[in-house]
């Protein structure tokens, strides 16, 4: 966990400078206008590439020869992959959420934070939070599960192509993984608005049917996956 947090952390310096660069500019161009939808947007896509990145990490661990050493089972090994992967991503939040906080007070020059003591601990909101953090959770270890497939994937056919080009197959790889990251991540802002407007409608059954849909596909493909690192580690040995 600690080699995939140094390796997140580029995320979390790369939103810091983005907001030195748009408090910067806004003081010095009054016609720079909307900086909170800036700093919002910037989160968002720093958001989206630590997904990007941990698939990444997340990985190149089965492929490491230093973890195959690890006297423990392939199960355990995907497994705490996942886990580890998924208390990165909430680090990273963690830190966004800090630093999206400052930079709401720094570009509405100390007038008001984007959430306060108070908004946190309503009860009130407490429900629907709780939803939030579940779906965004669910939606990363989708993610991660449908990258895994596609990794093992990407390693059985190479076995049969006479002819490899390890970059080539590897721009592929990330290309598709950056296209599922991208629809995932749009689906699950869907959700969340849909759950956002439900909060004021009473009760719904909308909330176990999300869960459903993220649910369903994460364990199925969780069985392929734990199926298919046994018989590529056996195959390696």
């Amino acid at each position: 966990m600690k080699d995939k947090i140094k390796s997140i952390n580029l995320v979390l310096l790369i939103q810091v400078v983005a907001v030195l660069m748009i408090e910067t500019i806004r003081r010095n161009n009054k016609y720079f206008l909307y900086s909170e939808g800036k700093v919002t947007f910037s989160t968002m896509l720093m958001l989206l590439l630590a997904v990007v990145l941990l698939v990444r990490k997340n990985e190149q661990i089965f492929n490491n020869s230093k973890y195959r050493l690890i006297p423990m089972s392939e199960t355990r090994l995907y497994f705490g992959n996942l886990v580890t992967s998924c208390l990165t991503y909430l680090y990273v939040v963690f830190g966004e959420f800090i630093i999206f906080n400052i930079a709401f007070y720094m570009v509405t020059d100390g007038q008001r934070y984007a959430f306060t003591v108070a908004n946190l601990t309503d009860t009130r909101l407490l429900a629907y939070r709780l939803k939030l953090v579940l779906i965004v959770s669910l939606g990363v270890v989708l993610v991660l599960t449908i990258s895994t497939m596609f990794h093992f994937l990407t390693n059985m056919l190479s076995n049969f192509i006479v002819w490899k080009n390890l970059k080539i197959m590897m721009t592929m790889f990330y290309s598709v993984i950056l296209v599922i990251t991208f629809l995932t991540f749009y689906q699950t802002i869907r959700f969340v608005s849909r759950l956002s407007l439900e909060q004021y409608g009473g009760m719904s059954d909308s909330f176990i049917k999300i869960i459903l849909i993220y649910l369903i596909p994460i364990i199925i493909l969780t069985v392929v996956n734990i199926y298919s690192l046994n018989r590529w580690s056996e195959t390696i040995r």
